[in-house]
């Protein structure tokens, strides 16, 4: 089964902390947290694993706060949702009810 990641990384941080010998905790966030809210720490990172790649990941919703690269990063304290959409929920079968959506709220502290 193919899987889509997503990286979320909590602002600036990683690169200070791992130089200083500080682990980092990382927060997995799959197919089971859709609908919730996670809570990280700035320097935290966020890996959203999803068991189907037909996902299309939306823009934050709050770009000062979560800003996509090749993953999310975290630049400030507040919060944003990270969601995605997708049309095809199986070889040739339409997405229904909620099926085609995902959304997750993370909130971030200093």
């Amino acid at each position: 089964m193919q899987r889509l990641v997503i990286v979320l990384l909590g602002a600036g941080l990683a690169v200070g902390l791992g130089a200083c010998g500080q682990s980092l905790s990382e927060v997995k966030v799959d197919d089971s947290k859709n609908g919730q809210t996670v809570q990280v720490h700035a320097g935290d990172t966020v890996k959203v694993t999803l068991a189907s790649t037909s996902w299309t990941f939306d823009q934050s919703s709050d770009t000062v706060v979560l800003k996509e690269l090749a993953w999310y990063k975290a630049l400030s304290a507040g919060w944003a949702t990270v969601s995605a959409s997708r049309v095809s929920c199986g070889e040739a079968l339409r997405c229904v009810g909620n099926q085609g959506e995902y959304r997750v709220r993370v909130v971030v502290s200093a």
